[in-house]
């Protein structure tokens, strides 16, 4: 069984060329092209809001996470007046 291949790359692009401009002229398929990728965007965006809210949330319990550690072992003293030090 012989297969036969068509590399002729020319003709694909010319037609893929003519189909996009006749979806061009085609008010009803631009106006749901538009709709779909509005909704694409908008959920890209949504997206986007969550991941960063979600970072920040995160970077703040960290932040919070740190200073109860610099706090737990910040060493308790206090300075009294010509004494010194006082632990």
């Amino acid at each position: 069984m012989r297969v036969e291949m068509n590399l002729d790359v020319q003709h694909c692009h010319d037609d893929m060329d003519s189909r996009i401009a006749e979806f061009k002229q085609d008010s009803d398929k631009m106006n749901e092209l538009n709709l779909f990728l509005d909704n694409v965007l908008d959920e890209a965006q949504k997206s986007a809001e969550i991941k960063i809210q979600c970072k920040m949330m995160t970077l703040k319990q960290l932040t919070n996470s740190m200073d109860m550690m610099r706090q737990a072992c910040a060493p308790k003293f206090k300075v009294e007046e010509g004494n010194g030090f006082v632990y």
